[in-house]
C-alpha cells in the first residue's frame, strides 16, 4: 500500500514514474527485489513502513541489501512512511533534485 502511494505521489508531482518491484541487477550478477527504480538515473527508492523491517534481523537484511545494491552502482534513498503521507512535497523536492 505505502508503494502505491509513493507513486501517485510521484505522479501527482509530475516526476519521472519508476519501475516498480523489478529485480535490479548488473550483468550476470544479482542484485534485489526494489520498490521504485528509476533505471536512467540508477537510483533506487524504498519506502519503510510502520510495521514492517522493525527486527534487528530485518534491519540487518536491508543495510546488506542496500550495500549490495551500491556496489552495483546504484544510489538508494529511503523514504519513511511518514515521509510518504505527511511530507510528500519534501519527498517530490528531494527526489526531482536526486533525479537531476
Amino acid at each position: 500500500m505505502l508503494e502505491r502511494r509513493f507513486v501517485e505521489l510521484v505522479r501527482r508531482h509530475r516526476l519521472p514514474r519508476p519501475l516498480t518491484q523489478v529485480v535490479h541487477r548488473k550483468g550476470a550478477r544479482h542484485g534485489a527485489r526494489v520498490d521504485s527504480l528509476f533505471e536512467e538515473q540508477q537510483i533506487v527508492i524504498e519506502v519503510s513502513g510502520q510495521h514492517g523491517h522493525s527486527s534487528p534481523t530485518d534491519r540487518a537484511k536491508d543495510a546488506q541489501r542496500r550495500n549490495e545494491l551500491q556496489d552495483l552502482g546504484v544510489l538508494v534513498f529511503e523514504y519513511t512512511y511518514a515521509d510518504v503521507t505527511q511530507r510528500g512535497a519534501m519527498v517530490a523536492r528531494t527526489l526531482r533534485e536526486r533525479l537531476r
